[in-house]
């Protein structure tokens, strides 16, 4: 099978986003940015328009809660609505960007490869990505987590894809609260106490 010509086919993703939303596509209310269910529709013709690289990036904001408690829920949303557009800028007018969690979001970047996605994702969300807001003169600093992937030219559901990263984004996160432990292990051994020793009394 012949492959598209780039110009030819980003002028064909161009038009699928040019389309008015199928009806009952849902939106994530907080954020107004396509829910799952949307996302599972929208992403679908972008995995079937062709074999250009389209690569998926999963980021998890796994500070929003704690953000929360401590500082409220105002502080909260506005930290939402500086990390909402960043991944619009991201997503361009023709990726996708898409809350799948609580903390969790999707960007789908079409005709795009992991090593293009790597400075567009550095220009827009940071490197490595990061949220800074300063709420009552006190700086908050929020690195999101993240995991990227390709898609492979026979894939056309995003579903399969977001679970593989989500896997990896999980098994990425063990690996640090394993490394946490043994650096809490290794600290812990170095600040005990030398035991005293006594010098043993001579017989007489």
């Amino acid at each position: 099978m012949a492959r598209p010509r780039p110009q030819a086919w980003l002028r064909k993703v161009s038009r699928l986003w040019q389309r008015p939303a199928p009806q009952g596509e849902a939106l994530d209310p907080s954020t107004g940015l396509l829910s799952a269910e949307a996302l599972r529709q929208r992403a679908a013709p972008l995995l079937a328009a062709g074999s250009a690289p389209v690569t998926v990036v999963l980021f998890e904001l796994g500070d929003l809660r704690e953000v929360r408690e401590i500082y409220g829920q105002r502080v909260r949303r506005a930290i939402m609505q500086q990390w909402v557009r960043k991944l619009r800028a991201a997503a361009g007018h023709r990726g996708l960007a898409a809350r799948t969690g609580a903390e969790q979001f999707l960007l789908v970047l079409p005709g795009t490869s992991p090593e293009q996605a790597q400075p567009l994702l550095a220009r827009h969300v940071g490197s490595p990505p990061r949220l800074e807001f300063d709420p009552r003169g006190l700086e908050l600093v929020l690195v999101p987590d993240m995991v990227i992937e390709v898609a492979a030219e026979d894939e056309r559901d995003i579903q399969p894809i977001h679970a593989r990263l989500h896997a990896a984004l999980e098994a990425q996160r063990e690996a640090e609260r394993r490394r946490q432990h043994y650096l809490e292990l290794e600290r812990a051994r170095h600040s005990r106490p030398m035991p005293m020793l006594v010098p043993a009394r001579r017989r007489r």
